[in-house]
């Protein structure tokens, strides 16, 4: 294995060790045990409970991209993971009509038929319904990202809608998609579709007094004791830059824990959060003014004050404090990489003794240390001095 991965192997495990973790709590893969109960997501639950629980037509779940939507139905599977369901999951949807029902051949576990054709096809897939039914068991397709769905498969899904054991339907589809699927269901070519809804719900980001308790319970999921903290600005911050999207929240107070760990720090505040967050490219969300990350604060333009052009004196004054904010800025930024570069650097020697079977290790990191904390503090006194020495 190369240095490097095992570094960024042993980090990964250091990171949750170091706070107590017992899993990873900001995990972008949906699990239902992350679940996180806001007003919108229980509402959204209860009407899929309701659609699931009619076994017919079309259950339609909305959202931008990163809302929680394959969380929120991996949480309603776990609640059914008894139920006699088949379920086809088809993530892929820029397909033909007869695409689509070789892959639900495929997702359900099916043999597929001798004769090709969409009629073999479809005939394959009632006879495996018709049986299920007569077992009491049900037949559920989740077709992801169906705002990508061509028309003639949009078609095809309500065709196979249809099937029946004369009293009931034997398929029942979920559709989950970005907005942009609400705009196509309204199509006049869909109204056929539209009647066969029985539930939908449209998913928007967390408001801002949703943030704070969305990240402690993601923590609390992880067995967090409190360790590192968050001040009520850090998760201000945290709101004014990811908009509210919940992929985004996992995303920066992943690498914030990792941050952290990485820093030997535990609290975070607002300046952590702009600093991981430019780190991340995450900018602030468009619909939310107010903290944003460092590289996207630099980004606006100021119409410099030139003598004679008729900017006043004033106007130069704020010009020279502006700078002054600018510079200030750049050298926070860089004393932060510095400390990243020596951490890393540490780790590094630690991994390097530990492979080479040194049992000093401990003896030569901490000698690192304290030659790196000596420095620093002689770098601090020598600041002071020449702020002194102006000042006079």
């Amino acid at each position: 294995m190369l240095p490097f991965e095992a570094t960024q192997r042993t980090t990964l495990r250091m990171y949750e060790r170091h706070f107590g973790l017992t899993d990873k709590p900001f995990r972008l893969t949906p699990d239902a045990r992350f679940f996180y109960p806001s007003d919108q997501h229980r509402r959204a639950l209860a009407f899929l409970e309701y659609g699931l629980h009619e076994g017919e037509g079309f259950i339609v779940i909305t959202g931008e991209p990163g809302t929680g939507k394959s969380t929120l139905l991996s949480k309603l599977m776990a609640e059914h993971a008894r139920d006699p369901l088949k379920i086809a999951t088809i993530e892929t949807t820029r397909l033909t009509d007869e695409h689509l029902l070789e892959l639900l051949i495929s997702r359900f576990d099916l043999k597929p038929p001798r004769l090709g054709g969409k009629a073999s096809l479809v005939e394959t897939l009632r006879k495996a319904f018709m049986a299920w039914d007569k077992r009491g068991t049900r037949a559920l397709a989740i077709i992801d990202e169906a705002q990508n769905l061509p028309a003639d498969t949009v078609e095809e899904l309500r065709m196979l809608s249809n099937l029946t054991n004369g009293q009931r339907p034997l398929l029942q589809t979920f559709l989950v998609g970005q907005p942009g699927l609400r705009d196509r269901i309204e199509q006049p070519e869909f109204e056929q579709l539209r009647q066969r809804i029985t539930a939908s719900f449209h998913l928007g980001p967390f408001k801002a007094d949703e943030v704070q308790p969305y990240i402690e319970y993601r923590l609390k999921q992880a067995r967090w004791d409190g360790d590192p903290t968050f001040t009520d600005a850090a998760f201000e911050a945290i709101f004014e830059i990811t908009g509210g999207i919940p992929r985004l929240i996992n995303v920066l107070c992943d690498r914030l824990l990792l941050f952290c760990y990485l820093e030997t720090v535990n609290r975070i505040d607002e300046l952590s959060v702009a600093m991981i967050a430019q780190e991340t490219g995450i900018r602030s969300r468009p619909q939310h003014a107010g903290i944003v990350a460092p590289q996207a604060a630099e980004s606006s333009t100021t119409k410099p004050y030139v003598e004679g052009s008729g900017g006043s004196g004033n106007d130069g004054v704020a010009l020279v404090s502006e700078l002054i904010d600018r510079l200030r800025g750049v050298e926070n930024r860089i004393q932060y990489t510095e400390r990243r570069l020596r951490l890393e650097l540490i780790s590094l020697r630690k991994l390097l003794v530990k492979m080479s079977g040194n049992s000093d290790a401990d003896s030569v990191t901490l000698d690192t240390e304290k030659s790196d904390a000596e420095k620093s503090d002689a770098d601090k006194g020598d600041t002071a001095k020449s702020e002194a020495e102006s000042a006079e």
